[in-house]
C-alpha cells in the first residue's frame, strides 16, 4: 500500500514499483494493484481483510478514512459457522453445549482479529446469524420444521449458555502522548 497526495504521485510511484519488482524477478498481481482516490468517500480497498473507504462523519461533516471486515472475510466466517452448527443428521447428536463449546474459539478468533476499527455493524451481523443457525439446528433435533416451532425466537438466552458475542467487543487505539 502506498500513499501519496495526488494521483501524479501515485502513477509515478506505480511506475518506481513496477521497476522495483522487474528487478527482484517479481511481479504486481494486475488485478489487486490499481489507484484509488480516497478523498471523496466514493471508493474504497482491501487489505489484509479490511475494507478501507472514508467515510463522512454524520456530527463534523468531513471524511474519516475507516475499516470493517471485507465480504470475503464475511463469507469466510459465515462458512465455518454452518460447518460447526451443522443440521446435517450426522451432527444433530451433539448438545447446544457442545456445539457452543466448539463455536466459541473460532468467534472469539475471528473476533480479535477484526475488532480494531469499524466492525460493530458487522458483528453484530456474524451475532445474529449464529443465533438463527442455532435455533435452526434446535428446531432440526427435536424434529420440529422452521423458525416459529413454539419456541419465542428469544427465549433461549445463549449467553448465559456460554456461547461468545462478538458484539461490545471493539477496541479502539489509544494514542498517549508524552509532554516529554
Amino acid at each position: 500500500m502506498v500513499l501519496c497526495r495526488s494521483e501524479e504521485l501515485a502513477q509515478e510511484a506505480l511506475r518506481r514499483l513496477n521497476i522495483v519488482t522487474d528487478r527482484l524477478g517479481l511481479a504486481l498481481h494486475l488485478e489487486k494493484t490499481r489507484v484509488v482516490n480516497l478523498w471523496d468517500g466514493k471508493d474504497g480497498f482491501d487489505f489484509l481483510g479490511f475494507h478501507h473507504r472514508k467515510v463522512r462523519s454524520w456530527r463534523y461533516k468531513r471524511y474519516y478514512l475507516q475499516h470493517w471486515p471485507r465480504g470475503k472475510a464475511m463469507s469466510s466466517i459465515r462458512e465455518k459457522i454452518r460447518t460447526i452448527i451443522g443440521e446435517r443428521l450426522q451432527r444433530l447428536h451433539r448438545s447446544l453445549k457442545q456445539v457452543i463449546e466448539e463455536l466459541n474459539p473460532v468467534l472469539r478468533g475471528w473476533g480479535n482479529y477484526f475488532a480494531k476499527g469499524n466492525s460493530s455493524r458487522f458483528f453484530d451481523k456474524i451475532d445474529s446469524y449464529v443465533e438463527e443457525k442455532l435455533y435452526l439446528f434446535l428446531s432440526k433435533k427435536h424434529g420440529k420444521s422452521g423458525r416459529g416451532w413454539g419456541v419465542r425466537w428469544k427465549d433461549i438466552d445463549f449467553r448465559n449458555m456460554g456461547l461468545y458475542y462478538l458484539g461490545g467487543t471493539i477496541r479502539w487505539h489509544q494514542y498517549s502522548v508524552n509532554a516529554d
